[in-house]
């Protein structure tokens, strides 16, 4: 059974070795005390708040967004400059494939929207303003002015305070009623397709990690990604006000692939004993 081995061996140096590997992006599980603001993701990105009054909160090891007495939209974000090289404000110049996995829910008995007296929420992949109720960026949302409320990956310009601002890239689903969510995104700089996953429970938030996950789509869009300055990532809820109206969210993660090519100049394999002998030559 060791003969496989030399022959898989050879033909995966003869090709180029590729050593994978992950960069973390976000990583927050929001598993921390209760806290009127939100720290700190586990990998030490600060958030930052804004929005029209009720800032996001730590509630039980979830980020937990309240309407209050207010009507508007209340946001956080993360600056992934401080990532770099790891992090390419310009999309498509990133190294390796992208991807957001995470949990959403919104409670309301309004789900129409990001126009003013709307209610919906919202995870930005990535945004050039820090500002979410501003600027350019791809979103995941929940909230939708028509009689289905979907699921959807969008691009938007003008931020997300106006329907009208959002360009659905791919939908599904139908989630009026508070639903529990874990939705995986994935974009590929290579070719600038975008696919979305999502699972789905009436019980609690299903792991992201080990979701069983329904596939939507995997479409092109290239809107934004040649332009400089994506550096953001967040969340947002647009809520009328009332305690009926919350958003939530957990378990947030992004990470890039990459892998690192080594070229061979020389490379042999030979059994030796019971073993397998690998003698090779980088020319790097």
């Amino acid at each position: 059974m060791r003969i496989p081995c030399i022959l898989f061996a050879i033909a995966a140096c003869s090709a180029g070795v590729v050593h994978a590997q992950n960069n973390v992006l976000i990583d927050d599980d929001a598993n921390r005390s209760d806290n009127a603001s939100l720290g700190t993701t586990n990998n030490g990105l600060t958030w930052t708040e804004g929005g029209i009054s009720a800032s996001p909160s730590i509630t039980s090891n979830q980020i937990q967004f309240d309407a209050n007495s207010s009507n508007g939209a209340d946001y956080a974000t993360v600056d992934l400059s401080t990532l770099s090289p790891a992090w390419n404000d310009v999309l498509t110049n990133n190294t390796g494939i992208i991807e957001w996995r995470f949990n959403m829910r919104v409670i309301s008995n309004k789900l129409n929207g990001f126009s003013n007296g709307g209610n919906g929420a919202a995870y930005v992949l990535a945004a050039n303003s820090p500002n979410l109720t501003t600027g350019e960026g791809y979103a995941v949302v929940l909230g939708n002015p028509g009689a289905a409320k979907p699921i959807r990956l969008v691009h938007y310009t003008g931020g997300l305070d106006d329907n009208a601002n959002l360009t659905n890239i791919m939908f599904a689903g139908d989630f009026p009623d508070g639903e529990f969510l874990a939705v995986y995104v994935q974009y590929n700089p290579v070719n600038d397709k975008w696919g979305m996953q999502y699972a789905v429970s009436t019980a609690s938030f299903p792991d992201p990690l080990t979701a069983i996950y329904t596939q939507i789509a995997n479409i092109t869009d290239a809107t934004y990604v040649n332009d400089p300055g994506f550096q953001y990532a967040g969340i947002l809820h647009n809520h009328l006000p009332g305690a009926v109206n919350q958003a939530f969210f957990d378990n947030i993660s992004s990470l890039q692939q990459w892998v690192l090519p080594i070229t061979l100049s020389y490379f042999e394999a030979s059994a030796v004993n019971d073993d397998v002998e690998l003698h090779w030559v980088t020319e790097s």
